[in-house]
């Protein structure tokens, strides 16, 4: 929270830094079209952000959901 303190992640920039900081990927892979498909996946509700309830439902569902929950999250 203290890297986030209004409580979402406002833009993909920001989710590329936090993927990286937390070692999700290197520094050096650089695919800008996957970043952007990774936060249309975790912006549940579409609002152009990331908050913390839209990252724990993505973070369910692609822990525990079914196989087609999990494509049906990620091609829509």
């Amino acid at each position: 929270m203290k890297d986030y303190p209004q409580g979402y992640i406002p833009n993909v920039h920001q989710l590329d830094a936090l993927l990286k900081r937390y070692c999700l990927w290197t520094n050096e892979y650089t695919d800008a079209k996957l970043v952007e498909r990774l936060f249309r996946l975790f912006d549940v509700d579409r609002d152009n952000k990331i908050s913390f309830a839209d990252f724990l439902i993505v973070s369910s569902i692609l822990q525990n959901g079914t196989t087609r929950d999990k494509m049906k999250r990620t091609y829509n």
